[in-house]
């Protein structure tokens, strides 16, 4: 959690002097939920080991009430493809369910579904139908390898027909698919895609390891960077597989604990997630829920770094520079492009869920006294959270 920021009357004042003197037309920000972030993988019908049985569909909706409002995951994936092997009881439970426990999950609900040649992709599109009201994202497995971008044209008409609200997440699995990449990010129903490694590496014949698979697929990624970065869609990053033997601490204890007493997979786990968010990804799988803490806190921009956002943001409206001019910063000189990275800094941290007021307060000032221009390039992506707690 972090600690609330207080905004100085003289950046307030020159905030709304900013907003009164802007000479363009005051536009509509469309208004969209936060990024998908951490997604956390959930069976809907688990395995049972020490009863050698899977859940009841009883069993399943009880665990489901007990663990999915408490989840401190952005997304809820229901995962109806490799992970499933109760593929139709699984999909049956989730047409009986998830419209009465849609509520209690206090994040995004996704489902991934089937590749296309599949024969489970038929009664997956069905069940979409059935449960379109209470889900906000389709997660397209192995997206573009056989049929091309032609795949995503025909679930996003389907979607459309259903709701013009739920968006595709293509999972790029292979070379194929990362070849159409910009006709990927170009689709209309994608706004993140996911970066399928396991699968992605099978392909390619490339031995990856748990440790440094980030490394050894180093090219792709940034090859799926730039392709999202030119279409202003972002990349969700590579799920994790190593496990950890007990639960990271509170959000507030974890410098402590990763500095001094994490197991070294806490530390690896952790580092990737530094390493994705630097990146720019704009979310992380996971497929144990003791990792989400840890990829939060990596993803999340920390105090030190928000606070300094703050002050440089402050000196630039100060000096009236933000939209040119330079200023000297804590023995550094900064000009427009670094106030805009500062801005930046702030505008991910709330769509990563940050509601502290006084980020908002300062981003939605300097965003309302922007040209309509400057704003789409300082920040490209097709959507914007609230900017007040809702």
């Amino acid at each position: 959690m972090i600690q609330k920021l207080e905004i100085s009357a003289e950046l307030r004042a020159a905030l709304q002097a900013e907003t009164r003197s802007a000479q363009h037309a005051t536009r509509e920000v469309r208004i969209r939920s936060t990024w998908p972030g951490i997604q956390l993988y959930y069976p809907p019908i688990k395995y049972l080991p020490r009863e050698n049985r899977y859940e009841t569909e009883a069993e399943a909706r009880e665990r489901l009430l007990k663990y999915a409002r408490q989840s401190e995951a952005h997304t809820l994936i229901f995962d109806l493809e490799d992970g499933c092997r109760q593929k139709a009881l699984s999909r049956q439970f989730l047409g009986l369910s998830l419209p009465d426990v849609r509520a209690a999950i206090p994040g995004r609900v996704a489902v991934r579904i089937n590749p296309v040649t599949s024969p489970e992709h038929a009664l997956d599109l069905t069940l979409l139908k059935e449960i379109a009201p209470y889900i906000d994202d389709v997660m397209l497995a192995k997206a573009g390898e056989q049929h091309g971008i032609a795949e995503l044209d025909e679930l996003g008409s389907l979607l459309a027909s259903l709701s013009g609200d739920i968006l595709i997440q293509p999972i790029i699995e292979h070379p194929k698919s990362l070849k159409i990449a910009d006709q990927i990010f170009a689709h209309p129903k994608v706004e993140h895609v996911v970066f399928g490694i396991h699968d992605f590496s099978r392909a390619l014949q490339l031995m990856i390891t748990a440790e440094n698979w980030q490394d050894e697929l180093y090219p792709f990624m940034c090859s799926l960077m730039v392709e999202a970065r030119l279409a202003g869609k972002g990349i969700i990053g590579g799920v994790e597989t190593l496990l950890l033997s007990a639960d990271p601490p509170d959000v507030a204890l974890l410098p402590e604990w990763l500095g001094r007493h994490a197991e070294p997979n806490a530390r690896i786990i952790h580092d990737h997630a530094l390493r994705e968010a630097s990146l720019g990804f704009t979310g992380k799988q996971v497929i144990h829920p003791n990792h989400i803490r840890l990829l939060r806190y990596g993803f999340s921009p920390g105090n030190e770094d928000l606070h300094r956002s703050l002050r440089i943001l402050e000196e630039a409206i100060r000096a009236n520079a933000f939209l040119g001019g330079a200023i000297r910063f804590e023995d550094e000189m900064m000009d427009p492009p670094m106030f805009a990275k500062a801005l930046q800094l702030l505008m991910r941290s709330m769509m990563l869920g940050n509601q502290d007021t006084g980020v908002m307060e300062v981003v939605s000032g300097l965003i309302a006294s922007l040209p309509a221009e400057k704003f789409a390039e300082i920040w490209p992506y097709p959507g914007w959270p609230p900017l007040t707690a809702q």
